[in-house]
């Protein structure tokens, strides 16, 4: 998780430093930080077909040797194309980091502990981010030194990774049960043996269904196992994660800074690792939680807090920018996306353009102490914090918990594939957005998403905190015939909305407000008590 964190938030400060040594323009600069989830999406189309035939934690080591090559590229690139190819092999260590390590994790854990471990790795990724931030702080104008540590830390995770144990799914499936017994027992240390067995034949009959199924399964219907639902939930939770603006915040942290008024490099990056010890203080708190509230209701509250979040920050970024207007006579056009000079060693920074505003700030015109400013971090510290705590760790939690172990892999991996797909669109797009559209007109439409998040939650997202894997694939299979579920109520999503739907449509059909046309009957009232209660 520490690799992982630091590979995706080191190129925020970077950035600071090429742009003036390589001339960077706009879509060049957007090129950079697209290259790693471009990598990553190609690499996580390859990552979960290789985990199933060699094993998860085979191939998280080799993935550490491709994240050193990557880290020497970036270190010694003396042009952008260099760049660009380091960036994209990166690209692929991150996606097997993102897919292999929760998999691994989930697959280890015992249930009561499971939401904890694979939110620690959330803390991992929280505590990188915080690294790449206070790294970009002491050492630039030096990016070189920057892009050199993911090998240190790619040599540390390689380290780590000798004395771990390989799954006992991963054993079961690959028909080696002693092993996957004597690992089970090893992992499960202080349980007695009755326990051990029985969890081991669980594993194993449930492998043994599932062993039958294909990838295509996962869309083709929901015959076997509510495949196909899992998968929709897993693939629109990836899609609002990245479509909430998060990654944008981690590419281009200090140039988000720069436009609510943060003007100078060293403030920037202050500021930065402001927002990285946020989110990890928040995932301290989700993984406090996450095993005690439930998955479902801390994606509720969090997405909801985002919401509210965002759109207090564009309703402040479309009042500084009014009043700039009103006191320049001009129109305002942000101006972070520009080509720029930056002197680091002066703490200060400048763009030149002909047509448009070089400050790139809707504070520019008020002082440097100016409370707006802050105001306007603090609430994206909130979204900050809100995320952290929720759609960071939670996500990729229910990811790793809802589908079948013979189609994990494969699952987690197109969740993954789609996920970094979304956010290549997010991060090739925002500076284009942001000068085209404005910042409240941005982050207006992150706000959009979040609230597309808490309905989604609420409705078809499962509750999964507490139950073996096991059980949460017995749950689905019965929520396909309208049966109880892993809901927050038991109820399906599906089942909740249908019933609804027809309590809705008798009430119109019989225009008195009862489902049969009899006042007091009470039957709508009875039909909707299963979505109150849920």
């Amino acid at each position: 998780g520490l690799t992982f964190g630091y590979d995706l938030g080191v190129i925020g400060d970077a950035l600071l430093a090429l742009r003036p040594q390589f001339r960077l323009t706009c879509p060049e600069q957007e090129l950079i930080v697209s290259a790693l989830p471009l990598g990553a999406f190609a690499g996580s189309l390859l990552v979960s077909p290789l985990m199933d035939r060699y094993g998860r934690r085979r191939i998280l080591r080799a993935n550490c040797a491709l994240l050193i090559g990557a880290s020497a590229a970036l270190t010694a690139a003396p042009s952008l194309w260099l760049l660009l190819a380091g960036r994209l092999l990166l690209g692929v260590g991150v996606a097997v980091c993102a897919t292999g390590e929760c998999l691994y994790a989930s697959e280890v854990a015992a249930p009561k502990r499971r939401g904890a471990l694979v939110s620690a790795n959330e803390l991992g990724i929280t505590l990188g981010l915080l690294l790449a931030y206070a790294s970009g702080y002491l050492l630039l104008p030096n990016w070189r030194l920057l892009f050199a540590l993911p090998g240190l830390l790619a040599l540390l995770q390689l380290a780590c990774l000798q004395p771990l144990p390989p799954s006992p799914r991963y054993l079961l499936a690959m028909g080696r049960r002693p092993q996957a017994e004597a690992v089970l027992k090893r992992l499960r240390r202080g349980q007695i043996d009755a326990d051990i067995v029985g969890e081991l034949l669980g594993i194993e009959r449930a492998v043994r269904l599932e062993s039958g199924r294909r990838v295509a399964d996962l869309i083709r219907s929901d015959a076997y196992g509510g495949y196909r639902r899992r998968f929709l939930i897993g693939c629109c939770l990836v899609l609002l994660q990245q479509l909430s603006g998060q990654s944008c915040l981690l590419y281009y942290a200090p140039t988000v800074l720069m436009s609510v008024g943060f003007r100078t490099s060293k403030e920037q990056t202050l500021a930065a690792m402001g927002v990285g010890a946020v989110k990890v203080l928040s995932c301290i708190v989700s993984l406090a939680l996450v095993d005690r509230v439930g998955r479902r209701r801390i994606l509720i509250a969090g997405s909801a807090v985002m919401a509210a979040a965002l759109a207090v920050f564009s309703i402040i970024t479309a009042v500084a920018e009014q009043s700039f207007k009103r006191s320049s006579g001009s129109n305002y056009t942000i101006g972070i996306c520009l080509e720029s000079t930056i002197d680091l060693n002066s703490n200060s920074s400048s763009a030149h353009s002909n047509d448009t505003l070089s400050s790139g700030s809707v504070f520019d015109n008020l002082s440097d102490t100016t409370p707006g400013g802050f105001f306007a971090l603090a609430t994206l510290l909130v979204f900050v914090a809100a995320y952290s705590a929720s759609f960071g760790p939670v996500v990729w939690l229910v990811l790793s918990e809802i589908f079948p172990a013979s189609l994990r892999a494969r699952a987690v991996g197109a969740c993954s594939s789609l996920n970094w797909l979304a956010g290549l669109a997010t991060s090739v797009s925002f500076l284009s957005l942001l000068q085209g559209i404005g910042a409240p007109g941005t982050f207006g439409l992150y706000c959009g998403v979040c609230c597309l998040a808490v309905a989604f939650s609420a409705a078809l997202v499962p509750e999964t905190s507490g139950k073996s894997l096991e059980r949460i694939g017995r749950e689905f299979e019965r929520s396909r015939s309208g049966g109880r579920s892993g809901g927050g109520g038991g109820i399906s999503g599906i089942a909740r909305l249908r019933r609804w739907l027809s309590a809705t449509a008798a009430a119109g059909g019989s225009g008195d407000g009862t489902a049969d046309g009899r006042a007091g009957d009470g039957r709508q009232q009875l039909l909707l008590v299963p979505v109150v209660e849920d």
